[in-house]
């Protein structure tokens, strides 16, 4: 079941308390009351909002499960639908009134887009919205915002209705989806038409449809289960809450921080992405993923990952001090898809949100959202704690 209280895990604590220090201006000095032995208070109560007289009653609590994925790209060709079938069937029971994926929302892009200083990173992170959604805004007539707004007002009328839309009306909003930068939406309203649809259609660009059958097959987590568990849901949309508005200022210091990192560091980050890579081919040869999934989903691992991968920048102590720099930007793009992800959780007060990211930013997003009032951490551990796991899937080598 559901965590019944908002209380942190020991993972929680190290990124709350430890990665969070540097905005928190923790680590310039010991407090001097903590120092004398006075009790640490903040600690003590873990967020400001966890004590009993302020705790939001668990019935009104929003629930948001953060599932870490790996990037299913590195899996490649090998990459079969079928391996991800049971972690989809867990996450149906689940039964999420909005699937979130780690992609680019459109008031990130038209952002960027105004400052030179990110123009090959919105190419980078953002080249099929920015690509398909202007031919789409050519054909329209529309801008990006003015397509954004068109876009909320037919997804507002068709809410509760996502399956019975007109083939007309919906290849109008998949046109208005992509040239609002809804590009993942878009795919979705259009895995929602019928082959004789589909190939029938003028609405479409053949070069975007044909992008949208690429989609279908690829090693991409948001295709394989944001958008696949979006369909069966009957959903509307995908939400993109991700961002990478820090980056004006990484790219600057990324080659002289990776020269100045003692080679013991970096040596056991790889050691630890090695077992990690290996625990993922052995998900792939025996083709089934939810394993996987659940390793990378514990706090065990979680709390691993965060020691290696990102404590690591206040242990090292560099006079430049980038590596504190490097663990600031982090997590401000942490923060930042935080904030996107809250205010999601507006549109969806008390209801279940799932949202999909690599799985080096849970432990961050799951800190951080349990500061918030009103909001239930879950965890695929609850939920198959609840629902049982599914059926195995056939043992691709023949064997049980």
């Amino acid at each position: 079941m559901p965590r019944a209280a908002p209380a942190f895990s020991s993972v929680a604590r190290a990124v709350a308390w430890a990665a969070l220090g540097l905005l928190l201006a923790v680590g310039t000095g010991p407090d001097p009351a903590t120092a004398q032995g006075a009790p640490a208070d903040s600690a003590a109560r873990e967020t400001p909002f966890s004590s009993s007289d302020v705790a939001v009653a668990e019935s009104l609590r929003t629930r948001v499960l953060v599932l870490g994925t790996p990037h299913l790209t590195r899996i490649g060709p090998r990459f079969r639908p079928v391996m991800v079938n049971r972690l989809v069937d867990v996450l149906e029971a689940y039964d999420p009134s909005a699937v979130a994926v780690e992609a680019l929302p459109p008031s990130a892009i038209t952002s960027m887009q105004q400052r030179a200083a990110y123009d090959s990173l919105v190419q980078r992170f953002a080249g099929p919205q920015l690509r398909y959604g202007k031919r789409a805004q050519a054909a329209l007539g529309l801008s990006a915002d003015a397509a954004g707004a068109r876009a909320d007002s037919l997804l507002h009328h068709l809410e509760g209705a996502t399956a019975s839309l007109p083939p007309a009306q919906r290849l109008d909003l998949v046109q208005t989806l992509l040239a609002a930068y809804r590009i993942h939406s878009a795919a979705l309203q259009w895995s929602y038409l019928s082959d004789s649809t589909r190939q029938a259609q003028t609405v479409v660009a053949d070069t975007t449809v044909q992008y949208f059958r690429y989609r279908r097959i690829r090693a991409h987590e948001i295709d394989a289960v944001g958008i696949r568990l979006a369909r069966r849901l009957d959903l509307p949309q995908v939400v993109p809450i991700d961002d990478h508005r820090e980056k004006d200022l990484l790219v600057g210091i990324e080659q002289p921080l990776r020269r100045s990192l003692p080679v013991d560091s970096l040596l056991a980050l790889q050691a630890f992405t090695a077992r990690i890579r290996d625990h993922r081919r052995r998900a792939v040869a025996r083709g089934d993923l939810l394993p996987f999934y659940r390793r990378i989903n514990r706090d065990a691992f979680l709390e691993a990952g965060v020691r290696r991968q990102w404590l690591l920048y206040y242990r090292t102590r560099l006079k430049s001090r980038l590596d504190r720099t490097r663990a600031a930007l982090w997590e401000t793009r942490n923060l930042l898809m935080t904030a996107h992800i809250r205010r999601l959780t507006a549109h969806h007060p008390g209801e279940r949100i799932l949202v999909l990211v690599g799985a080096s930013h849970k432990p961050f997003l799951d800190a951080m959202l349990n500061a918030s009032i009103g909001i239930q951490r879950v965890d695929l551990s609850d939920v198959i704690d609840r629902v049982g796991l599914p059926p195995p899937l056939p043992d691709p080598s023949g064997q049980r």
